[in-house]
């Protein structure tokens, strides 16, 4: 990211912020806001977000699907079977690094005892 993107969300989270507060609502949104009036009540901006999702379709259709599947080369680590997570998930705390040494030394004794069995 550049300094202009998070510049950008700068401004997009104030301006968040004075129309969700009934403080200001900028021009280029009055036709979905309203103009907000200094003594009047405050406005339900829960109730303009659902009425600007129903009239525009596409916005209610783009979080239809999966999207949480990664692609095919680079899947999800939700995905990903538990053998594979754990290789990519660092572990910080002593005692979770000991636990999983420990369970990966039980899995090495019980795969060898199953060895020994089979000869």
């Amino acid at each position: 990211m550049k300094t202009f993107h998070f510049e950008q969300m700068g401004i997009d989270f104030c301006r968040a912020i004075l129309i969700y507060e009934s403080i200001y609502v900028p021009p280029e949104f009055e036709h979905i806001f309203g103009k907000i009036e200094k003594d009047g009540p405050k406005k339900d901006i829960g109730a303009a977000f659902a009425e600007g999702l129903a009239q525009d379709k596409k916005l209610m259709d783009a979080g239809d699907g999966d999207s949480s599947g990664g692609s095919d080369s680079e899947p999800s680590e939700d995905n990903l079977p538990p053998d594979q997570a754990d290789r990519m998930i660092p572990l910080t705390e002593k005692k979770d690094i000991k636990k999983l040494e420990r369970i990966k030394m039980e899995k090495k004794k019980e795969a060898q005892r199953q060895k020994e069995l089979q000869e």
